[in-house]
């Protein structure tokens, strides 16, 4: 968490970059929850799917070559949607829908009902999904009906006809379109005109986000984790708690320009960013495979680094923290903080290329940008003295160094402008000399950039891929035997009871909640409910090993068309497909039958097909590759007050940033969990030294119970830890405000005692402190602090207002 803070900003930008030209704006869109919601999405499939029709990659889809294989992935995908029995007709129900609507809200600290145990109080996250179903409605409408009957009560909010549960959740449907939501969110959205929005040109799919809960949860935090602070004020500076940032984002595609995405982060102009110049491009190779450029202000680097380090070291003057960095780096490499800052620019950039080489290893080579050639030369003549660097000729190079590095000879070249490393001599040469008529592929206001040449990357390693993908073989979705790998704990709880079953139905077939309907479920589906029991006992047989004990676990063995399958111990692990009975016999070795048909007598069980990744899923090379764009970038530019991050290719970053508002709200609870975690264990802290004394009277009666335990002679009530001579009175007095009770009975009339601990709550003794607050012993022997157990007052409570002896 803390890493992630202190890198996060310059991760995010310097895996970023702009390609030339100007990116096209986010435009603004207006949707019936704008002024009500934190961030909405919009799509509009109708329009994404005719351009994906036409534009790489997508094409692939709609190539008469691939038509085998698109047969083949709709066959499977149709067997994974039936192998759900509650699954809605999800391709019909895709392949007619026109266009979706996502809005949602950030948790709000606070408000709103808890959300159950374990949950952060007081936190509710309102959302809204509606989808026009267009063509699919008769499917989706019938599949809702379904799916709905045992959810919530009939209601109608604002005319749309569903059910819903409380305040909590509707559902419903009006006219093509189907909606779902918090209710109060519903009857806004149907009062503000309902819909999914206007995409009927421009993008197919927009997205905004805004992040001020989620930066006030931030600041929140920062007051238990105080690292954060000086993290990010080192990034933005400390006006960042009262900040409101905003991610807008678009994706296009059409025949022309294909995939592209822009995004926009608003409200983050404070961050400081360097420029890439086009000058640095003329160091880099013609052609590269893998192209990456960055700009990082160099103060900002040395302010982050600090922070890390001040945080590190419990150090809270920066000043501080910088003086004794810059001491420490100049004692171990004689280069300080100052002396980097001044020397290099920022700027770097780093080509991989694997044409025209006979070489197993790419071409590969990085430049970095300097102020001053002779200052980075000095410096890196100190960096490098640990790798045992040889001085090496390079035309134009005012010092230069080889490395041996495994399999590679590593050159270093500094001249008036760069510094280039690459692992071909003569490529740090022409590195060196600066291209003559190189234009940069980065526009000029650009702080990175990043681009993969798809089609060569494809061309190299497509088969390479491919072939290792084509001898997969996996299922995916529901395994239909799948209940027989989870079934050994069940047969081993009951093989072990008191009265065994002896029917394999028996034995699988219980009245148990939870696991117990688990398997029963999974067995109805695979064989169906009519005489299940019968059709169990002549399909399944099981094997057990030694006396069956924990640890070995029983052996489960069914038969199908293509052969016997043994599912052993707990993971039910099997030996792939056993083509006849003597060979699961030889399987079963060290195994004794114990229920069921014997191998030869188990009845066949007819195996529903699967839906299973192959390579009947895969076009071939050369097919993808001509499908592939030519090249595929992403980059990144600053104004005053954003960020403009365009993408073309494959909208990949888009569709994260489409995304954010569910990856926020997530983000924003896990911190809400993580402030109440913090309150919660400071204010134990300052309950558990309130009432130390108590506290310590209580471990040490723990020490005792838990000898007990151990031997599983817990007694049945506190009374007789004194009673059984384990504890005497006089230890007891803490628990009655100093006290000595008269006799041990008192001790029953102290919080709750628990003779199964095992059971929830799972504390041998809970004894409470002050209102809202208890102690107890665990069953592992902690002594623990909680405010989740509602315990009664002691004795030394009671006695505050009156007779303690009463309460003896």
């Amino acid at each position: 968490m803390n890493l992630s803070l202190r890198t996060l900003c310059p991760a995010v930008l310097a895996a970023l970059a702009a390609t030339a030209g100007a990116a096209e704006a986010v435009p603004t869109v207006t949707h019936p929850l704008s002024d009500t919601v934190d961030g909405a999405m919009l799509v509009n499939q109708h329009r994404a799917l005719a351009g994906a029709a036409v534009a790489k990659p997508t094409s692939l889809w709609n190539d008469p070559e691939f038509a085998t294989q698109r047969e083949h992935i709709m066959q499977q995908l149709r067997l994974l949607n039936e192998s759900d029995l509650d699954a809605p007709p999800l391709l019909d129900i895709l392949n007619g829908a026109t266009s979706y609507y996502l809005a949602v809200s950030l948790p709000q600290m606070d408000q709103g009902p808890e959300m159950g145990f374990e949950s952060p109080k007081g936190f509710s996250m309102p959302m809204l999904f509606a989808m026009d179903t267009g063509t699919a409605v008769e499917s989706a409408r019938a599949w809702w009906q379904s799916s709905t009957e045992d959810m919530g009560e009939p209601t109608t909010i604002a005319g749309i006809a569903g059910v819903g549960m409380g305040d909590t959740i509707f559902s419903g449907f009006i006219e093509s379109l189907l909606v779902a939501g918090q209710p109060d969110l519903v009857r806004k959205w149907q009062e503000a005109g309902g819909g999914t929005g206007d995409l009927s040109s421009g993008p197919v799919a927009v997205s905004s986000m805004r992040f001020g809960t989620l930066v006030k949860a931030l600041a929140k935090l920062a007051e238990y984790q105080t690292e954060i602070d000086p993290a990010l004020d080192a990034i933005v500076g400390p006006e960042w708690r009262d900040a409101n940032p905003e991610i807008r984002a678009a994706t296009w595609v059409d025949a022309e320009q294909g995939w592209r995405s822009t995004i926009e982060l608003i409200g983050l102009g404070e961050i400081p960013a360097a420029t890439l110049t086009p000058a640095l491009a003329a160091h880099l190779p013609e052609h590269s495979d893998i192209l990456f450029a960055e700009a990082i202000d160099p103060a900002a680097s040395v302010a982050v680094a600090v922070s890390a380090f001040a945080a590190e070291e419990g150090i809270e003057s920066d000043v501080e923290a910088k003086t004794l960095l810059d001491a420490q780096m100049r004692a171990e490499i004689g280069i300080g903080l100052d002396d980097i800052t001044q020397a290099f620019t920022g700027e770097i950039a780093a080509s991989v290329s694997w044409a025209n080489d006979a070489m197993p290893i790419p071409k590969g080579v990085v430049v970095l940008g300097v102020n001053d050639g002779d200052r980075a030369a000095a410096l890196l003549s100190l960096a490098l003295q640990s790798m045992n660097p040889a001085g090496a000729q390079v035309d134009g190079a005012l010092m230069a160094w080889t490395i041996m590095a495994p399999m590679v000879q590593v050159t270093v070249a500094v001249g008036e402008k760069v510094v280039v490393i690459a692992n071909r001599p003569q490529l740090a040469t022409e590195a060196l000399q600066a291209r003559a008529g190189a234009t940069a592929p980065w526009a000029d206001n650009s702080t990175a950039h990043l681009s993969l040449g798809l089609k060569s990357i494809g061309e190299r390693w497509l088969p390479m891929g491919l072939a290792q993908l084509s001898m997969m073989n996996e299922t995916i979705g529901s395994d239909p035997l799948q209940v027989m790998r989870s079934a050994g704990w069940q047969l081993n709880e009951q093989l072990q009871s008191d009265t065994p079953p002896t029917t394999v139905s028996g034995a699988l077939l219980t009245e148990d909640e939870g696991f117990g309907t688990w398997i029963r479920d999974g067995l109805e589906s695979l064989y169906g409910k009519e005489n299940l029991a019968a059709t169990v006992d002549a399909n399944i047989a099981v094997w057990i090993k030694g006396d069956g004990e924990m640890g070995e676990g029983p052996a489960l063995v069914v038969r199908t068309a293509t052969g016997y399958k043994v599912f052993k111990g707990w993971g039910g692990n099997q030996d792939g497909i056993l083509a006849d009975a003597a060979a699961a016999r030889t399987a079963l070795d060290g195994y004794e039958h114990k229920l069921g048909p014997t191998l030869e007598e188990l009845a066949v069980t007819e195996v529903p097909p699967a839906a299973t990744f192959s390579r009947e899923w895969l076009p071939s090379a050369q097919l993808l590759t001509k499908h592939l764009p030519e090249t595929y970038s992403i980059g990144v530019s600053k104004s005053d007050q954003a960020w403009v991050v365009e993408e073309k290719g494959l909208p990949l970053l888009g569709n994260y940033a489409h995304a954010a508002g569910m990856m926020t709200a997530a983000m924003s609870t896990f911190m809400g969990w993580q402030i109440q975690s913090a309150e919660r264990d400071a204010k134990q802290e300052k309950i558990a030294e309130k009432h130390k004394e108590l506290i310590d009277a209580i471990e040490a009666i723990s020490e005792v119970v838990q000898e007990l335990r151990r031997n599983d002679k817990i007694p049945a009530k506190a009374s007789d830890l004194v009673a059984l001579g384990h504890l005497r009175l006089e230890d007891t007095a803490a628990l009655f405000g100093g006290q000595v009770p008269t006799h041990a009975g008192a001790l029953d009339k102290v919080g709750i005692w628990n003779q199964e601990p095992e059971e929830w709550p799972q504390a041998i003794w809970a004894i409470h402190l002050e209102p809202g607050w208890a102690a107890y012993i665990s069953p592992w022997g902690e002594v623990e602090v909680t405010n989740e157990m509602e315990v009664p007052p002691t004795p030394a409570d009671a006695a505050a207002g009156g007779d303690p002896e009463s309460l003896f």
